[in-house]
């Protein structure tokens, strides 16, 4: 079907048709640097024209495309993990940084089990068990580990890198329901509140000098505004005086192109009246200018708006946990699991708690219904 031809030190691939008794050629040029590559190249070729049903004859024939086909397919074979995972966090334009930076993190565990410069193709599954199942890690984060793999080797064999979905017949472990232990109560925050008195009094008597920043002013504000709102605490520091509308008891929190929210949209949360009067007070207090953050760091002046330190003040708040010796499991973000939780308590529809928290779809929202259902199931054992 074809042959190959050297003119000048440069190779051809030449396809032979006969047609009413004549033979026809048609030459194209390789792009090999010796006769050995031209020939190996020949079979290729051959194959994928007839793979594709291609006629070399015809007016449309591209001899890059099957070239490159050819080039692609060797190239998948040697593609390296750390190549793999780059081209993944590449593709993901829908994610958001905070999403990205997830799953790098989980790659570089990856790496740290298998290295970079293995082929992808040759990973195993009993690898990825390895990476997901290891010994001493809680069941959720072995379903954390398995929920992020299993999107990246989905996508791997969707793109022909591997030949096999390494984790089609990977289940999750049985998930744990800590979410209870992670709850805070409103008598609980209080207790908190009441053991930062006594710090700022002690602080008081022996630091007489230090400024409202270092007495921690913030303090009651942030968390009354996770507690009543609901907020993440990347969205508790980047709300702005702009986003805060007293008058109308609303505060907004933004989707932008410096902060993008979990789901991708605006979201309008309303002010209840002890969180209302707690703002007034801070505005009162703090306010610059609309365009300045609500929190603003130690390093702010007037004519500079830096944000709060996020970790700083989840540091802070866990530091109180600790003192009054609530359960360890207490994170900042259970502010926002309370919230979820007192919503439901008070009747409120799920559409419209799932709305207000922001999550993109009613599942994640109804696992705070399951809470309260403990919450009567309790009450009535103890009649």
């Amino acid at each position: 079907m074809a042959s190959i031809e050297n003119r000048n030190e440069k190779y051809y691939i030449v396809f032979s048709k006969r047609i009413g008794g004549k033979v026809n050629k048609r030459r194209f040029l390789l792009k090999v640097n010796s006769r050995r590559e031209a020939e190996k190249l020949k079979y290729e070729l051959e194959d994928k024209v007839e793979e594709f049903n291609i006629d070399p004859f015809s007016d449309n024939f591209n001899l890059s495309f099957l070239e490159d086909a050819i080039v692609n397919k060797k190239r998948t074979q040697f593609l390296t993990v750390k190549e793999a995972t780059e081209l993944f966090l590449t593709q993901r334009n829908q994610a958001n940084e905070t999403t990205k930076k997830g799953y790098q993190r989980h790659f570089n565990m990856m790496f740290d089990l298998i290295g970079q410069t293995l082929p992808v193709a040759m990973i195993t599954e009993n690898d990825v068990r390895n990476l997901c199942f290891k010994e001493g890690i809680k069941i959720n984060t072995q379903r954390s580990y398995l929920r992020h793999y299993k999107v990246f080797f989905n996508w791997a064999y969707e793109q022909g890198f591997i030949k096999e979905n390494l984790t089609k017949n990977i289940k999750p472990p049985k998930e744990e329901d800590t979410l209870a232990n992670k709850i805070i109560t409103y008598d609980q925050l209080q207790l908190i509140f009441q053991s930062f008195d006594n710090h700022v009094i002690e602080t008081n008597k022996k630091y007489s000098y230090l400024n409202m920043d270092d007495k921690m002013i913030w303090f009651k504000p942030i968390l009354n505004t996770a507690f009543f709102g609901g907020l993440r605490i990347s969205e508790v520091v980047n709300l702005k005086w702009k986003d805060v509308e007293l008058e109308k008891f609303t505060l907004l929190v933004r989707n932008s192109e410096t902060k993008t929210t979990k789901s991708g949209k605006n979201r309008v949360i309303p002010i209840v009246d002890e969180l209302h009067a707690e703002l007034i007070k801070w505005k009162e207090k703090t306010f610059v200018d609309v365009n300045h953050y609500v929190f603003k760091s130690p390093r702010s002046t007037d004519s500079t708006n830096i944000k709060a330190d996020a970790g700083n003040i989840s540091k802070k708040f866990k530091k109180f946990v600790r003192i009054v010796g609530l359960d360890e499991g207490i994170v900042f973000h259970g502010l926002r699991h309370t919230f979820a939780t007192n919503a439901f308590k008070n009747s409120i529809p799920l559409p419209m708690v799932t709305k207000v928290l922001g999550h993109k779809d009613y599942k994640t929202t109804k696992k705070y219904e399951h809470l309260v259902d403990e919450d009567i199931k309790n009450a009535f054992r103890s009649i």
